[in-house]
């Protein structure tokens, strides 16, 4: 079994993060951007060209938060980022433009109060309450790893 890569950017903007929510068969959630790591490319560099791709805003990375390693084989990796620019908007080039396009989904970036992520739904959930607590006692000096169980997992 081949094992996926996924990397997210953690965006903080005037005690606003940048969100992507989700309208997925009439369940509605948060998302951070992110997305699969292609061929030669660094957990970092999807970060970051994830980022760009849903959203238009431009980062660079300050540092890796957390990384889970899934029972399946599979890592997902979430950057803390410095954010250098742009407005949150979907691209029309994207893929998930055209999924909005053909009522498949909705696909909206946008920066979203810290003070509300505690009442979103922000999956993974596991990583929603870490943010919540370290965005208000400061973020770890190394960055953490959890092992969690995909069938498990926080919903």
């Amino acid at each position: 079994m081949r094992t996926r890569k996924y990397a997210a950017g953690i965006l903080i903007k005037d005690n606003h993060i940048l969100l992507m929510y989700r309208l997925n068969n009439g369940n509605e959630y948060f998302t951070l951007p992110g997305g699969g790591q292609e061929e030669g490319e660094t957990s970092k560099e999807t970060a970051l060209r994830e980022v760009k791709e849903e959203t238009t805003v431009v980062a660079s990375i300050n540092k890796l938060l957390y990384k889970i390693r899934w029972d399946t084989g599979n890592e997902n990796y979430y950057f803390l980022c410095n954010y250098i620019g742009g407005e949150p908007t979907l691209p029309e080039s994207s893929e998930e433009f055209h999924q909005m396009k053909n009522d498949l989904q909705v696909y909206k970036p946008h920066w979203h109060s810290i003070k509300d992520l505690s009442s979103i739904l922000l999956y993974p959930l596991e990583i929603r309450d870490l943010l919540i607590t370290h965005i208000q006692d400061g973020y770890p000096e190394v960055s953490l790893e959890l092992s969690l169980i995909f069938g498990a997992r926080k919903f």
